[in-house]
C-alpha cells in the first residue's frame, strides 16, 4: 500500500509487538499443495523465445522494461530495445544475496508475471519470489527476496485455494502510472511507494483472491466477479491493478480495483461518499491526502469482438499499461482472424472498436473458448434475516433483513429494517477492515469477516413513519447518510450482525446516554440471541469435524494381530499429529490475543500522545490517518483474537482429552505386540465421543425436574462428539452449557451399580435465549463458575460452587 517510509515506521511503532507475531494461518495448517504443474506447453502461446512476448500467460510476460519467458524451469529475459534472450540474472533462478534475506534457490520456476518494475514468480511448489526490475522502485532492483507482505515479511505458498486456479496475475501501481482516478475524476498521485497486488482466479471461475505487498500474506481477501459474484471467467490478466476477465462466450469485463481504492486503509488514505472538490492534480505529489471517492469503480463491461469466417476467441488474454493514470491500458485476445490466421484483437480500455494484429501465436485448440458453455452460475450473494437488539434486549416488534451479500473484501449490501407494515431502507456500503493476522477464509472457516460500514439513504423519508418508529430510525441513523465507517460489522456465511450507537445529544452537541443497536441476521432467519446462534456455528469449523475421522480411528473391540502393526502405528502417528496441532492453535491464539493487547495499548499511548499535542490534526504525513482509525482497527483485532482464542480454549482440550484415551489404547495393543503376544483386543470400552462413554457408564440422556415454577430439563448433548456435557434448560428458558471435566477416566472408572455416587467436577458457559435484564441476570451468576455434577444410578444433580457452600441449581425427578 502507498506508504511514505516516515509513515510505515510510525506505524510499526504504534503496533509495538505486531512484526513479531507468529506466521501461523488460522486454520488447521494445509498441508503442502500439491506441485505445480508445468503448464507450458499450453501457455507458450508467443512460441520458443519469440521475437516478442506479445500475450501475457504464466509462463511468459511483458512490461516497460523487460520480456520474460520460462524454458524448462528457468527465467530468460529480453530487455526492451535488445534482440538476444539471456537467462535472467545469469542464473535464470532466484537466488538469495545480501545479509537477512537467506533462502535456498529453488529447483524450477513454473509461473512468472511482470508489470512496471516488477517480477514474481513461484517455484514447483508454489513459493514466491520477487525481485524490482528498474531503477525508482523502492528498494534497490535485481534482488530476489522470498518474503512477501506487511507488516511481518514471510513465505507465501499457494494453497489449496489458489494452486488449482485458471489464472494469476500480478498488478503494480506506481510511478509509471503515476496517478489513480477516483468514480469522480480526482485524481490521486501513487505515493512513494506504490504497491504491487497479486490476483487469482480460482477453479470454478467465480472468485478471485488476491493480496499485495502491505497485507499479511495469504489468500483470504476477495474481490467479487461481475453480474453479482456470477459470472464465470475463463481467465485473468491484470496490469496497474486493471484486471480484465474473459467468459466462454467472449463476454469481457474490466475493473481497477485494490486494497486501496476499494477503500479498506483508511489510517494512511482519506476517503469519502461525497463528491469532494479537489485542488490537486495526480501529478502532484499532494494529491494523494486527498479524500480518495468511494466506492471504487464498478465492472465495465468491455465491447463485444465481431467474429467472422473462421474467426475465433481464445482465453488467452491480455492487459498491460501503456501510460499514466487509470485509462492508458491496452487491451489485447488472442485468436483467429476470419481467415484462420493466428494473431490477437487489440484495443485501448476505453476505445469501442477492437481491431486484429497478426502474429505467429500457438493457440492449443483447448484455449479456444467454448460459446455452448454457461457464463453465469448460480446464485453468489447471500440473505439474511433476523432483529434488533437495544442494548442487547431484543425488540420483539422489530425485524430486520440483509441481502445481496457477497462477503469480499469490499461490498454492496441493503438493510430492511421493519415494524409492523412500515419499512426502512438503506444501502450498506462494506470495506474489509485492515487487520495483521494471517487468516485462511474468514466468513467460511467458523472466522468472521470484520467491515467498517457507511449507510446511504434518503433522510427526507423519515417524515413519512410514524412517531415511534421515525424515532428510532433518526436515533440509529439519524444524519448519518454518507457518514464514513460509522458503523461496524461482522459476517460470515451464517450470520450478519452489525453495530450502531444512538446520537443523542446534548444542548452543546455532545453525545449523552448512547443506546447500542445490534441488527443480528442468520440465513434462513434467527430466533435466538447472536451468542447461542454464534458458538452453533463455530462448532461446525473443519478442525472440529476432523475429531471423528474414520481414518484416524480402529475398532473397539476388534482383535488385531501383529499383521496390524503398521495401521495400528498409522494411526497412532495421525492421531498424535492431529493433537499437536490442535495444541499449536492453541499456542498461536493465546500469542495473537497477547500480542494484541500489547498493540492495542501501545497504539493508544502514541494516540494519546498525538492527541495531546495536536499531531493527530496534521495529515501530513498521514498523522491524522492513523489516529482516526487506528484505535478501532486495534480494538476488533484484539476482540477478534480474544474471542478466538477464547472459543479454542474451552473447545480444542475438549478433543485432545478423546484423543489421549484414543492413542493410549492404540499403544496398549502396539505394547502387547512387543511383548509377543499375536493378537490383543483394542479396549471395547473405549469410545470416540463423550457422550458414549457417558452412557456407558449409566449417565442419563435427559433428566427432568418437576416443580410448581415448572420443568427444568438436563439434556445431554449427543450430536457434537467433543461436546463433553449437558445443556440446562431453566424453567425461564435460560441455557446454562454445563462441561464435564476429565470426564473420559471418571466415567471409565465408574462402574454403574456401585456403592459411591459418580461426581464429576463441571464449569459453566451460560447462553440466553432470554429478553429480560431480570432472567440474565440469574444467568451470570453461574457464567464461568465451576460446580458438581453428581449421579447416584437414580437422581442427576447439579450444584454451582459458591464462596459459602453450594448452591444446587438442578435435581431430577425423572431420569431416561
Amino acid at each position: 500500500m502507498t506508504k511514505s517510509k516516515f509513515v510505515k515506521h510510525a506505524f510499526f511503532a504504534c503496533m509495538l509487538l505486531c512484526s513479531a507475531l507468529p506466521s501461523c494461518a488460522s486454520k488447521v495448517k494445509v498441508p503442502l499443495p500439491p506441485v505445480l504443474r508445468d503448464n507450458s506447453e499450453i501457455q507458450d502461446v508467443n512460441g520458443f523465445l519469440p521475437q516478442k512476448v506479445l500475450i501475457r500467460t504464466m509462463t511468459q510476460s511483458y512490461c516497460k522494461y523487460y520480456d520474460f519467458v520460462l524454458v524448462d524451469g528457468r527465467i530468460y529475459s529480453k530487455k526492451a530495445g535488445t534482440d538476444n534472450w539471456e537467462l535472467f540474472l545469469k542464473t535464470g533462478l532466484p537466488f538469495s544475496k545480501g545479509v537477512g534475506n537467506k533462502f535456498e534457490t529453488p529447483a524450477k520456476i513454473f509461473e512468472i508475471c511482470a508489470d512496471a518494475d516488477s517480477l514474481y514468480a513461484f517455484d514447483d511448489q508454489g513459493f514466491i519470489y520477487g525481485t524490482f526490475i528498474a531503477d525508482g522502485a523502492p528498494e534497490r532492483p535485481f534482488r530476489w527476496k522470498k518474503l512477501f507482505g506487511f507488516p511481518k515479511f514471510n513465505n507465501l505458498q499457494q494453497n489449496d485455494q489458489v494452486v488449482s486456479k485458471r489464472g494469476w496475475s500480478m498488478g503494480c501501481r506506481r510511478g509509471d502510472i503515476l496517478w489513480y482516478e477516483d468514480i469522480y475524476g480526482n485524481q490521486h498521485h501513487y505515493g512513494t511507494m506504490g504497491l504491487e497486488t497479486l490476483y487469482f482466479l480460482t477453479s470454478d471461475g467465480m472468485h478471485i483472491r488476491f493480496t499485495d505487498s502491505g497485507l499479511p500474506p495469504d489468500f483470504s481477501r476477495q474481490i467479487e466477479v461481475p453480474l453479482d459474484g456470477r459470472f464465470i471467467s475463463e481467465n485473468i490478466s491484470v496490469s496497474g491493478d486493471t484486471i480484465f476477465l474473459i467468459g466462454n462466450r467472449g463476454t469481457m469485463f474490466t475493473r481497477l480495483i485494490d486494497f486501496d481504492t476499494m477503500g479498506c486503509d483508511p489510517m494512511f488514505f482519506q476517503y469519502t461518499y461525497d463528491k469532494v472538490p479537489q485542488k490537486y492534480s495526480g501529478r502532484e505529489y499532494l494529491s494523494n491526502y486527498s479524500p480518495w471517492a468511494l466506492p471504487a469503480e464498478d465492472w465495465k463491461r468491455q465491447e463485444g469482438i465481431n467474429l467472422e469466417g473462421k474467426a475465433r476467441l481464445t482465453k488467452m488474454i491480455s492487459i498491460a499499461q501503456t501510460g499514466l493514470g487509470n485509462e492508458s491500458r491496452e487491451l489485447r485476445v488472442a485468436g483467429t482472424d476470419k481467415d484462420g490466421k493466428t494473431g490477437f484483437y487489440s484495443k485501448m480500455l476505453n476505445a469501442a472498436e477492437w481491431k486484429f494484429v497478426p502474429a505467429d501465436l500457438v493457440l492449443d485448440e483447448s484455449v479456444f473458448l467454448n460459446p455452448q458453455k454457461e457464463e453465469i452460475g448460480p446464485e453468489a450473494e447471500f440473505s439474511y434475516e433476523g432483529y434488533l437488539l437495544k442494548n442487547g434486549t431484543r425488540m420483539n416488534d422489530v425485524t430486520c433483513s440483509i441481502t445481496g451479500v457477497s462477503l469480499a473484501s469490499e461490498d454492496k449490501c441493503s438493510v430492511s429494517v421493519r415494524r409492523g407494515t412500515e419499512v426502512f431502507e438503506s444501502t450498506l456500503f462494506c470495506v474489509e477492515k485492515w487487520t495483521y493476522m494471517r487468516r485462511y477464509d474468514p466468513g467460511f472457516d467458523g472466522t468472521a469477516r470484520y467491515y467498517f460500514i457507511t449507510p446511504e439513504f434518503d433522510a427526507a423519508a423519515f417524515a413519512k413513519y410514524s412517531e415511534g418508529f421515525r424515532a428510532l430510525l433518526e436515533e440509529i441513523f439519524g444524519s448519518r447518510n454518507h457518514e464514513l465507517f460509522v458503523f461496524s460489522a461482522e459476517v460470515t456465511e451464517h450470520y450478519f450482525q452489525f453495530d450502531a450507537f444512538s446520537q443523542k445529544r446534548d444542548l452543546k452537541d455532545v453525545i449523552v446516554n448512547p443506546n447500542k443497536y445490534t441488527f443480528f441476521a442468520g440465513r434462513g432467519g434467527v430466533s435466538v440471541k447472536p451468542e447461542l446462534f454464534k458458538r452453533g456455528i463455530v462448532m461446525d469449523m473443519p478442525i472440529l469435524k476432523k475429531s471423528t475421522d474414520p481414518s484416524l480411528m480402529l475398532e473397539p473391540g476388534k482383535t488385531y494381530s501383529i499383521r496390524d502393526r503398521s495401521e495400528i502405528e498409522t494411526k497412532i502417528a495421525g492421531s498424535t499429529a492431529y493433537r499437536d496441532e490442535i495444541k499449536a492453535e492453541i499456542k498461536m491464539y493465546k500469542n495473537y490475543e497477547n500480542r494484541a493487547g500489547l498493540s492495542r495499548w501501545g497504539y493508544s499511548v502514541v494516540d494519546l500522545l498525538t492527541k495531546l499535542t495536536f499531531l493527530n490534526q496534521i495529515n501530513f504525513p498521514k498523522i491524522k490517518q492513523i489516529t482516526s482509525f487506528g484505535d478501532e482497527l486495534m480494538e476488533t483485532n484484539a476482540n477478534s483474537f480474544a474471542n478466538l482464542a477464547s472459543f479454542r480454549d474451552w473447545t480444542y482440550p475438549n478433543i485432545i482429552e478423546l484423543l489421549d484415551e484414543r492413542i493410549h489404547c492404540y499403544k496398549k495393543l502396539i505394547k502387547d505386540f512387543d511383548n509377543n503376544k499375536i493378537e490383543s483386543v483394542l479396549d471395547p470400552r473405549l469410545k470416540n465421543n463423550f457422550s458414549d462413554f457417558y452412557q456407558q457408564a449409566g449417565l442419563p440422556v435427559s433428566a427432568e425436574e418437576y416443580s410448581s415454577r415448572g420443568t427444568a430439563v438436563m439434556q445431554m448433548i449427543t450430536i457434537i462428539p467433543y461436546y463433553p456435557g449437558y445443556v440446562l434448560s431453566t424453567y425461564s428458558g435460560e441455557f446454562v452449557m454445563v462441561m464435564l471435566k476429565d470426564s473420559v477416566k471418571k466415567t471409565l472408572d465408574y462402574v454403574p451399580g456401585q456403592k459411591h455416587p459418580l461426581k464429576i467436577e463441571t464449569s459453566f458457559i451460560t447462553v440466553s435465549a432470554a429478553d429480560t435484564d431480570s432472567e440474565e441476570k440469574h444467568l451470570n451468576d453461574i457464567d464461568k463458575a465451576s460446580g458438581t455434577l453428581v449421579w447416584d444410578g437414580t437422581t442427576l444433580s447439579l450444584y454451582s460452587n459458591k464462596r459459602v457452600g453450594k448452591q444446587l441449581l438442578f435435581k431430577s425427578t425423572s431420569a431416561e
